[in-house]
C-alpha cells in the first residue's frame, strides 16, 4: 500500500539586461509519501510442466520474509536562468536543493531507522543557433533522489541515488518548417541504483552504473495535417561498481539496449474536420531478468491505435495500447516470469481554459 502527496509551484518572468534576456524559473516542490508493504515466499508442490495438475492444495506461508512501512518528507528548492546573449548564444543555469526525511520502521524486528538527507544538484548547459536552422548544444547535469524501501537482505534502509550526466547534441530545425531532428550522445553515471537479485529475490543497491548511448528523433509532417514522431535509442549500461564481482561489466536487469517508436497521425477536414487517427509501433529489445545476465527476456513490437475528436476547448480520445492483444513476458526472474500488459483502451475527455 502507497500514498503520496506531492505539490511543485513555480513562478517564472523574463528580464533584460543590457544586451541579455534572462528568463527566470523559481520553484518549491513538497512531497510526502507514506507506503507499507509485506512479503511471504514458501514452498509448493512439485508441478510436471509436461503433464501438470492443477488445482493442488499447499499451505500458505506463515512467517513473513518482509514487512516494513515507511515515511518519507521531501522538498525541495530550485532556480533556474535561460539566458540569451549575442545574436545567437543560449546558455542555462540551474540549482536545486533538496531536504528529505525518511523513518523505516521493521515490523518484523521491532527496530526503526531514521535518516535525514540533503543534497544540491544543478545544470548547465550551451547551444549556439546557426542561421541554417542548426543548433549543436552541450549539457552538464547532477541529480538527486532519495529512494524508498530497504535492503531486504540486511534490513538497511536505501541510501539516496545520485547522477551526473554529460551529453552533446545537434538538433536542426529547417527554416520556415515545423519539422524538428535531434541527434544527443551521452555518458550518465548513477550510484546506488536500486535492484533485485534474480536469485534470491533481495533488493539491494548497486556501486555504480554507467549509462552511454545515442539518441535520434525526428518529427516531421510529410503532408497537410498529417505528423509522423520517429525516437531510437541505443542505451549501453552496465554495472561499473559492485561488491558482486559477477556484476562488474553486465547489463542491469530490464534494462533494454535498443529502444524505437515511430508514431503517425493524421487530422480529417471537410465534413470529418474535427476528427483524427493515429498509429504507431513501439519496440523495446531483449533484456535480463537478473544481474549475473543468466536470464534472458525477448524484445518485442507492440501496435498502438488513437481515435480522437477535439472542438474549442474540448478533446475527446480513444486510445487502445497493444491493439493486436500480443502475449510477451515483460521479465523473468530465477522463480517466475512475468506477462506483459495485455490491451487496454483508454476513454479520455479533457477541456481547456
Amino acid at each position: 500500500n502507497l500514498r503520496q502527496v506531492a505539490i511543485d509551484n513555480q513562478l517564472a518572468g523574463r528580464v533584460a539586461l543590457g544586451d541579455t534576456v534572462h528568463e527566470l524559473l523559481l520553484g518549491l516542490d513538497l512531497s510526502r509519501v507514506k507506503a507499507h508493504a509485506q512479503r511471504w515466499i514458501g514452498a509448493e508442490p512439485t508441478l510436471d510442466l509436461l503433464a501438470p495438475v492443477y488445482g493442488q492444495a499447499f499451505a500458505l506461508p506463515a512467517t513473513a520474509q518482509l514487512d516494513s512501512r515507511v515515511a518519507q518528507y521531501q522538498s525541495g528548492i530550485y532556480l533556474q536562468d535561460q539566458v540569451r546573449f549575442g545574436e545567437r548564444w543560449l546558455a542555462t543555469l540551474g540549482g536545486r536543493w533538496d531536504r528529505a526525511r525518511t523513518t523505516t520502521d521493521n515490523r518484523l524486528n521491532g527496530q526503526r531507522q531514521a535518516q535525514r538527507d540533503q543534497a544540491f544538484s544543478g545544470r548547465a548547459a550551451l547551444s549556439y543557433g546557426f542561421a541554417s536552422g542548426l543548433v549543436p548544444y552541450a549539457s552538464y547535469a547532477t541529480s538527486f533522489l532519495p529512494l524508498i524501501g530497504t535492503n531486504t537482505a540486511t534490513g538497511a534502509a536505501f541510501e539516496p541515488t545520485r547522477g551526473k550526466q554529460f551529453e552533446l547534441g545537434l538538433k536542426y530545425q529547417p527554416p520556415g518548417s515545423d519539422s524538428l531532428y535531434t541527434a544527443a550522445l551521452f555518458d550518465l553515471r548513477k550510484t546506488n541504483a536500486a535492484t533485485t537479485d534474480g536469485l534470491t529475490g533481495f533488493t539491494r543497491q548497486v556501486g555504480e552504473t554507467r549509462s552511454r548511448g545515442l539518441e535520434l528523433e525526428a518529427k516531421t509532417s510529410p503532408a497537410r495535417r498529417w505528423n509522423l514522431v520517429f525516437n531510437y535509442t541505443y542505451n549501453d549500461v552496465e554495472v561499473t561498481r559492485s561488491d558482486v564481482k559477477s556484476e562488474l561489466g553486465r547489463r542491469p536487469a530490464l534494462v533494454p539496449r535498443h529502444i524505437a517508436s515511430v508514431w503517425s497521425d493524421y487530422r480529417f477536414d471537410g465534413a470529418l474536420a474535427g476528427f483524427g487517427v493515429g498509429a504507431g509501433l513501439r519496440y523495446v529489445g531483449k533484456t535480463y531478468g537478473d544481474a549475473a545476465n543468466q536470464i534472458a527476456v525477448g524484445g518485442r513490437t507492440l501496435l498502438d491505435l488513437a481515435l480522437y475528436y477535439e472542438l474549442p476547448h474540448w478533446r475527446f480520445a480513444l486510445n487502445v495500447s497493444n491493439a493486436l492483444d500480443k502475449r510477451y513476458l515483460s521479465t523473468c526472474a530465477s522463480s517466475a516470469c512475468y506477462w506483459g500488459a495485455e490491451r487496454s483502451a483508454l476513454l479520455s475527455a479533457r477541456y481547456s481554459f
